[in-house]
């Protein structure tokens, strides 16, 4: 069949009209289908799970709540066996025990030390005190001495006594 010239010089532009008006149904399709949907690359969804751990290391004796169940915060979810806690309880109290000792025997160490020290500082003023008396001797003896009523031997004497 052949085509009539005019029908020829039509041809283009109606299927160029039927393909541009594919395209706008097409687009149209496309963007409607784009509105349902939300789409990104860097949204956040808030969790409704969340994974927890213990403080503490320790054996689980009990769960006492099952899987996916709704719980609040604070709330107890398991329970651990407390016998290593309990034997380092009681190893952390002897060691407090036999630290309290030692700090009572340095305390009274200390005053036994302190005592010691009184007692040298004691004897200390009482060396002083004799040596003060054997020098009031010496200067005694010595002007007795002058006056020729001592004898050089318990001048001697005298002085021999401050020296020590």
């Amino acid at each position: 069949m052949a085509l009539s010239p005019a029908v020829k010089k039509r041809l283009p532009l109606v299927v160029a009209g039927i393909v541009g008006l594919g395209l706008i149904v097409g687009g149209v399709v496309w963007w409607q289908g784009k509105q349902r949907w939300e789409a990104t690359d860097n949204a956040f969804v808030q969790a409704d799970t969340t994974e927890v751990s213990p403080q503490i290391d320790g054996y689980v004796v009990e769960v006492l709540v099952a899987d996916n169940q709704r719980v609040e915060a604070g709330q107890v979810l398991i329970r651990l066996d407390d016998a290593d806690a309990r034997a380092n309880l009681m190893q952390a109290q002897a060691n407090l025990a036999a630290l309290e000792a030692g700090v009572t025997n340095v305390d009274a160490r200390a005053e036994q030390e302190q005592a010691l020290i009184a007692s040298r500082a004691a004897s200390v003023a009482q060396a002083q005190a004799q040596a003060d008396l054997a020098r009031q001797q010496v200067n005694r003896y010595g002007k007795l001495a002058e006056q020729g009523w001592v004898s050089q031997q318990r001048i001697e004497s005298e002085q021999a006594g401050v020296r020590t």
